[in-house]
């Protein structure tokens, strides 16, 4: 297969770049989404701290899946929209039970 010479003196073939892509992709996921089960347990006590972070994390999930609709495929658009819709209905539900 044909490698591709990358900075650093690396050579590595598409496969090994889609692989490595593929892990990347769901360790991310996964660490927002334990990201977010940790401040949903531990912040509850601080309207402003959980307010923030899901503003936050609802603003990015927004984003990434825009760049998802623009540049990726099916399967992981699904995903990342599940985890924006999450976010963005924690994000409304909380900031009206704060208030």
């Amino acid at each position: 297969s044909y490698q591709f010479p990358l900075p650093g003196g690396m050579r590595r073939s598409l496969m090994e770049l889609f692989d490595g892509f593929s892990l990347s992709f769901a360790l991310f996921l996964a660490t927002i989404a334990g990201l977010g089960f940790l401040i949903a347990r531990g912040g509850a006590d601080d309207p402003v701290l959980m307010t923030a972070v899901t503003r936050a994390l609802a603003t990015f999930s927004l984003v990434l899946m825009v760049i998802s609709i623009w540049y990726w495929f099916l399967i992981p658009t699904i995903f990342i929209g599940v985890m924006a819709f999450g976010f963005v209905l924690a994000a409304v539900v909380g900031r009206k039970s704060v208030i």
